[in-house]
Protein backbone atom coordinates (compact mmCIF):
# COMPACT_ATOMS: atom_id res chain seq x y z
CA UNK A 1 0.00 0.00 0.00
CA UNK A 2 1.12 3.35 -1.01
CA UNK A 3 1.87 6.20 1.78
CA UNK A 4 0.00 9.19 1.87
CA UNK A 5 2.07 11.79 4.39
CA UNK A 6 -0.40 15.05 3.62
CA UNK A 7 1.50 18.52 3.44
CA UNK A 8 0.47 21.62 2.00
CA UNK A 9 -1.92 22.48 -0.72
CA UNK A 10 -1.13 19.97 -3.26
CA UNK A 11 -2.13 19.34 -7.15
CA UNK A 12 -2.97 16.21 -7.41
CA UNK A 13 -4.67 14.29 -10.51
CA UNK A 14 -8.13 13.35 -9.04
CA UNK A 15 -10.85 11.17 -11.09
CA UNK A 16 -13.01 11.15 -7.69
CA UNK A 17 -13.10 15.05 -8.64
CA UNK A 18 -14.43 14.11 -12.09
CA UNK A 19 -16.86 11.97 -10.31
CA UNK A 20 -17.71 14.69 -8.27
CA UNK A 21 -18.21 17.16 -11.35
CA UNK A 22 -20.21 14.36 -13.17
CA UNK A 23 -22.35 14.24 -10.63
CA UNK A 24 -22.88 17.77 -10.32
CA UNK A 25 -24.44 17.97 -14.27
CA UNK A 26 -26.32 14.92 -13.51
CA UNK A 27 -28.11 17.50 -11.03
CA UNK A 28 -27.47 20.45 -12.99
CA UNK A 29 -26.55 22.39 -9.90
CA UNK A 30 -23.04 23.43 -10.71
CA UNK A 31 -22.44 25.91 -13.06
CA UNK A 32 -18.75 26.29 -12.76
CA UNK A 33 -18.19 22.45 -13.13
CA UNK A 34 -20.99 22.99 -16.23
CA UNK A 35 -18.51 25.83 -17.99
CA UNK A 36 -15.53 23.26 -17.35
CA UNK A 37 -15.87 21.10 -20.51
CA UNK A 38 -15.03 17.39 -18.05
CA UNK A 39 -16.41 14.79 -19.13
CA UNK A 40 -17.08 11.59 -16.44
CA UNK A 41 -14.17 9.88 -15.21
CA UNK A 42 -11.68 11.80 -16.83
CA UNK A 43 -8.45 12.73 -14.96
CA UNK A 44 -7.98 16.18 -13.77
CA UNK A 45 -5.25 18.68 -12.39
CA UNK A 46 -6.72 20.13 -9.36
CA UNK A 47 -5.17 21.60 -6.48
CA UNK A 48 -6.79 20.18 -3.16
CA UNK A 49 -5.35 20.00 0.45
CA UNK A 50 -4.55 16.70 1.96
CA UNK A 51 -7.86 15.79 3.46
CA UNK A 52 -6.52 13.84 6.71
CA UNK A 53 -3.50 15.17 9.24
CA UNK A 54 -1.48 12.30 9.97
CA UNK A 55 -0.03 9.44 8.84
CA UNK A 56 -2.57 7.18 6.16
CA UNK A 57 -2.53 4.37 3.87
CA UNK A 58 -4.39 4.22 0.95
CA UNK A 59 -4.43 1.79 -2.42
CA UNK A 60 -5.80 2.81 -5.52
CA UNK A 61 -9.29 1.33 -5.57
CA UNK A 62 -10.99 4.39 -7.99
CA UNK A 63 -13.12 1.86 -10.55
CA UNK A 64 -11.98 -1.18 -8.79
CA UNK A 65 -15.35 -3.96 -8.90
CA UNK A 66 -17.30 -4.21 -6.35
CA UNK A 67 -20.97 -6.30 -5.59
CA UNK A 68 -22.72 -3.23 -6.56
CA UNK A 69 -20.68 -1.67 -9.39
CA UNK A 70 -17.60 -0.02 -9.65
CA UNK A 71 -15.89 2.12 -6.69
CA UNK A 72 -15.71 5.74 -7.43
CA UNK A 73 -14.09 6.94 -4.17
CA UNK A 74 -10.20 6.42 -3.00
CA UNK A 75 -10.09 5.17 0.70
CA UNK A 76 -7.63 6.49 3.11
CA UNK A 77 -7.06 4.36 6.21
CA UNK A 78 -5.63 5.73 9.39
CA UNK A 79 -6.02 5.38 13.17
CA UNK A 80 -9.46 6.80 14.80
CA UNK A 81 -9.36 10.29 15.56
CA UNK A 82 -7.18 11.61 12.77
CA UNK A 83 -8.29 15.32 12.02
CA UNK A 84 -10.26 15.40 8.61
CA UNK A 85 -9.89 19.29 7.39
CA UNK A 86 -11.45 20.56 4.25
CA UNK A 87 -9.75 19.94 1.06
CA UNK A 88 -10.82 23.33 -0.21
CA UNK A 89 -12.52 26.22 0.57
CA UNK A 90 -16.09 26.02 0.19
CA UNK A 91 -19.83 25.48 1.56
CA UNK A 92 -20.85 22.57 3.87
CA UNK A 93 -23.80 21.11 1.65
CA UNK A 94 -24.83 17.68 3.46
CA UNK A 95 -24.19 15.99 6.75
CA UNK A 96 -25.50 12.60 6.66
CA UNK A 97 -27.64 12.75 3.34
CA UNK A 98 -29.36 15.99 5.46
CA UNK A 99 -29.58 19.09 3.71
CA UNK A 100 -31.54 20.85 6.90
CA UNK A 101 -29.19 22.57 9.36
CA UNK A 102 -31.38 21.59 12.30
CA UNK A 103 -31.49 17.97 11.35
CA UNK A 104 -27.96 16.31 10.80
CA UNK A 105 -29.47 12.29 11.01
CA UNK A 106 -27.38 11.39 13.84
CA UNK A 107 -28.72 7.78 12.78
CA UNK A 108 -26.69 8.31 9.62
CA UNK A 109 -23.70 9.51 10.73
CA UNK A 110 -20.95 10.05 9.84
CA UNK A 111 -20.78 11.61 6.65
CA UNK A 112 -20.46 15.16 4.67
CA UNK A 113 -20.71 16.17 1.52
CA UNK A 114 -18.52 19.79 0.31
CA UNK A 115 -19.31 21.98 -2.49
CA UNK A 116 -15.97 24.19 -3.23
CA UNK A 117 -16.64 27.90 -3.90
CA UNK A 118 -16.05 26.51 -7.37
CA UNK A 119 -18.76 24.39 -8.35
CA UNK A 120 -16.61 21.06 -7.25
CA UNK A 121 -17.61 18.49 -4.42
CA UNK A 122 -15.86 16.48 -2.24
CA UNK A 123 -17.61 13.65 -0.02
CA UNK A 124 -16.39 12.63 3.00
CA UNK A 125 -17.75 8.96 3.64
CA UNK A 126 -17.16 6.97 6.87
CA UNK A 127 -15.82 9.82 9.30
CA UNK A 128 -15.36 7.88 12.89
CA UNK A 129 -18.79 7.38 14.66
CA UNK A 130 -17.37 5.73 18.05
CA UNK A 131 -16.60 7.63 20.88
CA UNK A 132 -13.06 8.08 21.79
CA UNK A 133 -11.23 4.55 22.69
CA UNK A 134 -14.55 2.51 22.01
CA UNK A 135 -15.77 0.57 19.27
CA UNK A 136 -19.25 1.41 19.95
CA UNK A 137 -20.91 3.32 17.58
CA UNK A 138 -22.33 6.28 19.79
CA UNK A 139 -19.84 8.97 18.73
CA UNK A 140 -20.12 11.83 16.28
CA UNK A 141 -17.44 12.38 13.96
CA UNK A 142 -18.10 15.53 12.95
CA UNK A 143 -16.13 18.95 13.91
CA UNK A 144 -18.42 21.36 16.53
CA UNK A 145 -20.30 23.63 14.09
CA UNK A 146 -20.16 21.58 11.04
CA UNK A 147 -23.47 21.88 9.63
CA UNK A 148 -25.20 22.77 6.14
CA UNK A 149 -24.37 26.31 5.15
CA UNK A 150 -21.66 26.58 6.78
CA UNK A 151 -18.28 27.89 5.06
CA UNK A 152 -15.40 26.52 5.21
CA UNK A 153 -11.74 27.19 4.57
CA UNK A 154 -9.47 24.96 2.69
CA UNK A 155 -7.69 22.58 5.55
CA UNK A 156 -10.21 23.67 8.71
CA UNK A 157 -11.37 21.03 10.84
CA UNK A 158 -14.19 19.16 9.39
CA UNK A 159 -14.62 15.24 10.74
CA UNK A 160 -12.16 13.15 12.10
CA UNK A 161 -11.01 9.48 10.93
Amino acid sequence: MPDATPGAARTTAFAGLALAAALALTVGTAPAAQASGYTYGQMVDYPLVFPVVGRVTYSDTFYASRYNGDHHAQDLMGPKMLPVVAAASGRIEYVNWSSNPNDLRPDKCCSLTLRHDDGWRTYYIHLNNDTPGTDDGKGWGIAPGIRPGVHVQAGELIGWV
